[in-house]
């Protein structure tokens, strides 16, 4: 039996922290050249007194290869036509300095494929980008207005993922009233910091450095719920009426 001293014992924590960090960036550089690049992803959510919310997205995207100008030529956005109403802010490439704007005509709302499977309400955007080339970058921006839930309760999941990450990411909830949260194996990958100020109650969601070192080589995964309930009770109690229903 041995002991160490607290100095060893720091100096120990230190090098195995450092060298599960120089494997993650050994994973990292393996990984397969991109097609596309995401320079900004965010959401921010506005929620109100009543329960109902606006979630609003901004999303850049590069183009990198020819691959990925396929790719980037169309994005899609799906929402529930039931709770959400989808709304078009600006869409544009930027292409050697020429801006090129989307119109709005050229836009198309369908019935998602999802469709089939019984989720008649599911619906698809689909917006088309011209003048797009390798180097390109793809600007959109847009709103989906959101009913409450239920009576006058708002809830959400945020899905995170670091398979791809914007050079630029987090998500936002921005609340007249008092927010409840339920975080899922956010580990060392995903960061949350709550600020109550002036009456309104804001969360924000970023990944981590070390989410970015293993970006794309190794997955991780997380869940965020948010609701203005007092209670995740209050929440299945209100919903279970409607899943009855079901």
């Amino acid at each position: 039996m041995f002991f160490l001293t607290v100095s060893e014992i720091k100096t120990m924590k230190t090098v195995i922290l450092t060298a599960t960090y120089l494997a993650f960036i050994s994973i990292a550089n393996a990984k397969i050249q991109k097609e596309t690049e995401t320079l900004v992803y965010t959401s921010e959510t506005h929620i109100r007194k009543d329960g109902s919310a606006t979630e609003k997205f901004e999303i850049v995207g590069k183009v990198l290869t020819e691959a990925g100008r396929t790719k980037l030529s169309i994005s899609k956005v799906n929402f529930f036509k039931s709770q959400e109403t989808f709304l078009l802010v600006e869409a544009y490439t930027l292409t050697e300095g020429k801006k090129s704007l989307i119109s709005p005509h050229s836009v198309r709302i369908t019935s998602s494929d999802r469709a089939e499977h019984g989720l008649s309400d599911a619906m698809e955007v689909a917006i088309p980008f011209d003048n797009i080339s390798v180097g390109s970058e793809v600007h959109l921006r847009y709103d989906l207005i959101k009913k409450p839930i239920i009576g006058n309760i708002f809830a959400a999941v945020v899905g995170l993922s670091n398979q791809e990450l914007g050079k630029i990411e987090y998500y936002k909830f921005i609340s007249e009233v008092p927010l409840l949260t339920a975080e899922k194996d956010f580990g060392r990958f995903f960061k949350i910091t709550k600020i109550n100020t002036d009456g309104k109650y804001t969360i924000t969601i970023e990944p981590t450095q070390m989410a970015y070192a293993i970006e794309g080589a190794r997955i991780e995964e997380a869940d965020l719920s948010v609701t203005t309930a007092t209670s995740w009770k209050q929440v299945r109690e209100l919903e279970a009426p409607l899943m009855s229903k079901l």
